[in-house]
């Protein structure tokens, strides 16, 4: 498993289900049973492919299946490529996911925290200001993506998810490249 299990404030918001799809659903598309078992079936047939081309190419008499050959190499490279690409943008969506995950962790934590010191008027402040940077990190938009990053086939809302300057070092975390394309 990639991630350790979400604090008890998640398990009672119900944002642990979501992580639990989350995960089930990364496992499912990058599981070695499926997207780089394929790969590995397409390499395989490319390699293949590209054997039986260096034969035929020798021999005059077989140039119709050369053209042939020729052709599904190209359209085997090609599929590859893809592939390649969709695994590598299942990977950076799921270190956004991951990102996401551990700002939400952190904010809970820094609430527990300040939760427990003792009642002053900063600190009722602070905890009001985490609560409601918990709820952003945990909000859900359309789509099913968190609140700030980009719907399909729009630009993102504010272009990137904002905290107080306190939950993250650098003050804000954008959203992977492939979410603020619209692209999944």
């Amino acid at each position: 498993m990639r991630t350790a299990r979400p604090g008890p404030a998640l398990v009672q918001s119900g944002s642990w289900r979501c992580a639990q799809r989350v995960e089930a659903c990364l496992e499912a598309l990058v599981s070695q049973d499926s997207s780089w078992e394929h790969l590995c079936v397409q390499q395989a047939e490319l390699g293949y492919l590209s054997g039986r081309h260096k034969d035929t190419h020798r021999n005059s008499r077989l140039a119709f299946y050369y053209d042939l050959d020729k052709k599904q190499t190209r359209s085997v490279e090609r599929h590859i490529r893809k592939m390649e690409f969709h695994i590598s943008k299942v990977d950076e969506l799921y270190e956004g996911y991951c990102i996401q995950c551990r700002l939400r962790d952190g904010a809970s934590n820094m609430q527990r925290a300040f939760s427990r010191c003792p009642p002053s008027r900063a600190s009722r402040e602070s905890l009001q200001e985490l609560g409601r940077s918990l709820q952003e990190c945990t909000e859900v938009g359309r789509g099913g993506r968190p609140a700030g990053w980009a719907r399909p086939g729009g630009s993102p809302a504010g272009g990137s998810v904002s905290l107080p300057a306190g939950l993250c070092p650098a003050g804000s975390v954008r959203a992977p490249r492939g979410l603020a394309r619209g692209r999944a």
